[in-house]
């Protein structure tokens, strides 16, 4: 994380934080097994960083030890393993759901969206319910550019704030962040021991604004 990112990681927290908190019974559904879970999510700091392991209560979290170090990552507490006698410590149970890395203000360049992706990709290696994308806040180039595409293998999602986050945020919680977090969820239920699906599709969303039909394909 750059230094000059701090403001904007900042103020991206606290309109997750406002919205999480207005839309917790939508999460509450999805979690099970967690009588003490209220649908809130959590945010963590954006220095502590996520565990490449299992870490017991009272184990310190340091990035380039026991963790990696990202901007934004969401996660819930899982009560899961409190019942699980002889242990000398109890696990912590954080499960992490979403992560977010923030560019900045500039245009994103070649070698940035190909180490995100470089990250996105280690970091589904040890969570593979995980969620993983890239937000900037740039006014100078509105739309997501073609580079991001021809240089991106694992984010599932990058959106730009063009500027302005608080004007914008709506629109990145209701077409990404939720649906994100809600594909998490319903992902770890899945490699947690729920049965099958009755089938699966990965969806890619271009933001068209209800655009997304065969003209647009044809460029019609």
């Amino acid at each position: 994380m750059a230094t000059e990112n701090k403001g904007l990681i900042d103020e991206i927290i606290g309109n997750i934080n406002k919205y999480i908190w207005n839309d917790k019974d939508c999460f509450k559904k999805y979690i099970k097994n967690n009588e003490n879970y209220d649908g809130t999510i959590q945010v963590s700091d954006h220095n502590k960083g996520v565990p490449i392991r299992p870490v017991c209560k009272g184990d310190k979290i340091s990035p380039g030890d026991n963790a990696f170090r990202t901007d934004i990552a969401l996660f819930y507490g899982s009560q899961e393993d409190k019942e699980k006698k002889n242990r000398e410590k109890e696990y912590n149970g954080e499960v992490y759901l979403v992560i977010i890395e923030v560019k900045g203000s500039a245009k994103i360049t070649t070698n940035e969206v190909a180490e995100y992706s470089y990250r996105a990709r280690r970091h589904k290696n040890i969570y593979p319910w995980l969620r993983y994308g890239m937000v900037w806040s740039s006014p100078k180039e509105r739309d997501i550019p073609r580079r991001f595409y021809t240089n991106n293998e694992s984010l599932d999602f990058a959106f730009n704030f063009n500027g302005d986050v608080d004007n914008n945020f709506q629109n990145f919680y209701e077409n990404i962040l939720r649906k994100q977090i809600i594909t998490s969820l319903n992902l770890h239920e899945i490699l947690n021991g729920k049965t099958g699906t009755p089938y699966f599709s990965s969806n890619v969303d271009f933001g068209y604004k209800g655009k997304e039909d065969c003209k647009e394909i044809e460029g019609g």
